[in-house]
This record gives structure tokens, C-alpha cells and sequence, in this order.
């Protein structure tokens, strides 16, 4: 399937979601997990809020390093942070988590929960 994603060419017949071919790609890639409350871990080059909707949807959970200007993500998330600072953002299932360490860090998950992020 790897060799499926980075050869692979769109063409006019074939179905697009409309989020881009990273979410295609990845939804593609775990439909036999869809249904059975797996884990995905997801890189930031595909993670976003629809997708994370999308799995959970399906009963599938995720979690994955976001970039803060990804679209979707709250507009709080496009400006730095200090250092040993970190914010909580909720949208119905979906948690993202911003801090500063030696760098910005953006995390998006269907999987934890406000209430279980240290402050």
C-alpha cells in the first residue's frame, strides 16, 4: 500500500472527500480497522480535525502531532507560546493540546480527555 500512496496519481473519476489526500490516504489505509475501537497514531503531515472527527465517527480513535495553521485548528493555535505554558481546546471529541518545550508543540486526540492534562 506504501508504494499505492507515493506513485499514486489522482484522476477525474476517482472519489475525493473534499479534506485532501491525507485524509483520503489514511482513511483509505485503516478502513478494516474502522468499527473496532483501534489506536492510530498519525503523523503531522496527515493529522487535522476532520479526519480526527472522521475516525471517531467510526469508532476509531487517533492522536497525532498538528500543525497550529492546519485548517480546522482553533485560531489560539496560530500564535506562540512561552515556554512551560500549554493550552486545552476542545471541539466535541476532539482535544488539542498546545505547549512549548525546546519548540511549539501542537497535539490533537480523540483519545484523552481535558480533565486528564496536567497543568
Amino acid at each position: 500500500m506504501l508504494e499505492e500512496y507515493c506513485c499514486r496519481k489522482r484522476n477525474t473519476t476517482e472519489s475525493y472527500s473534499g479534506h485532501g489526500l491525507g485524509f483520503d490516504e489514511v482513511a483509505k489505509l485503516s478502513e478494516h480497522y474502522l468499527g473496532r475501537y483501534h489506536y492510530i497514531t498519525v503523523d503531522n503531515a496527515f493529522t487535522s480535525p476532520a479526519l480526527a472527527k472522521y475516525l471517531f465517527e467510526n469508532e476509531t480513535y487517533m492522536t497525532g502531532t498538528v500543525r497550529g495553521t492546519r485548517k480546522g485548528m482553533p485560531q489560539s493555535f496560530r500564535q506562540k507560546v512561552k515556554k512551560g505554558d500549554k493550552f486545552v481546546r476542545q471541539s466535541g471529541p476532539v482535544v488539542t493540546l498546545k505547549y512549548e518545550d525546546r519548540k511549539n508543540v501542537c497535539l490533537l486526540s480523540t483519545m484523552i480527555k481535558p480533565m486528564y492534562v496536567i497543568y
